[in-house]
């Protein structure tokens, strides 16, 4: 069984969702300490399930009008409890993935704008309701920012797969990008993208930042082989 967990003050808690699911997984915080995620109802990938919002130790559950399959995560949520995510419904001609925004109990489900798309993923929200996350089309996976309306696509240098996952009040943007199957995080900031970089390990994505810019989470390597381990980090920019 997997679960989430909250890191606060040195201290781990551990999350799990009180309806039937054999996983949990928490994706995002805001400033209240109110977490957003999902859980499934086994570890298969593409399992079923459902996103959630624990906030003051009450769970309440978050499922997508129309839904199917792995059906509804919930990504990013900021200060005023808007929600961001993802789920799966059922269209004319078939299964689409689409982002979503949730606020005050409904659901407004959005798409990345255009012809022969794929997917749209919902990942983080500012609080000035600033959204990024990532689509697909037929030249590959890329990032967006969805602000006052506008969709902005963001792409990494060479880059076949960008994602971007966090947004700070600020406007500057963490997530990964993948070029030749080898991928590396980064930090967009006043139109320019740092590849993110640690001596501790090789930073290969940025999950989040905070809502002043000031720290950023993700996951990093060490060693190689066998010997491949897989951690979180806390970065200051």
């Amino acid at each position: 069984m997997a679960h989430g967990f909250v890191l606060s003050k040195n201290t781990f808690q551990t999350i799990d969702v009180p309806w039937t699911a054999a996983r949990t997984v928490a994706f995002g915080i805001n400033q209240s300490g109110d977490v957003v995620g999902g859980s499934n109802i086994s570890n298969t990938p593409g399992a079923a399930g459902d996103g959630f919002l624990l906030s003051n130790g009450v769970f309440t559950k978050i499922s997508c009008p129309n839904e199917t399959g792995f059906g509804t995560y919930a990504y990013g949520i900021n200060k005023y409890g808007q929600i961001v995510g993802t789920c799966l419904t059922v269209t004319g001609t078939g299964t689409q993935v689409h982002g979503f925004l949730y606020e005050n109990g409904a659901f407004t489900l959005f798409d990345y704008p255009g012809v022969g798309l794929t997917n749209t993923y919902a990942y983080g929200i500012n609080d000035a309701g600033d959204v990024v996350g990532t689509y697909g089309d037929s030249t590959g996976k890329h990032a967006f920012v969805w602000q006052q309306g506008l969709f902005t696509q963001i792409d990494g240098p060479g880059a076949t797969a960008t994602s971007a996952h966090g947004i700070s009040n600020a406007g500057d943007i963490v997530g990964e990008y993948s070029v030749a199957g080898v991928e590396y995080g980064y930090l967009l900031s006043g139109g320019v993208m740092a590849t993110l970089s640690s001596t501790a390990g090789t930073i290969i994505t940025g999950y989040g930042i905070d809502p002043n810019g000031k720290l950023i989470v993700g996951t990093m390597t060490t060693g190689s082989g066998t010997s491949l381990q897989i951690h979180g980090y806390l970065l200051a920019p």
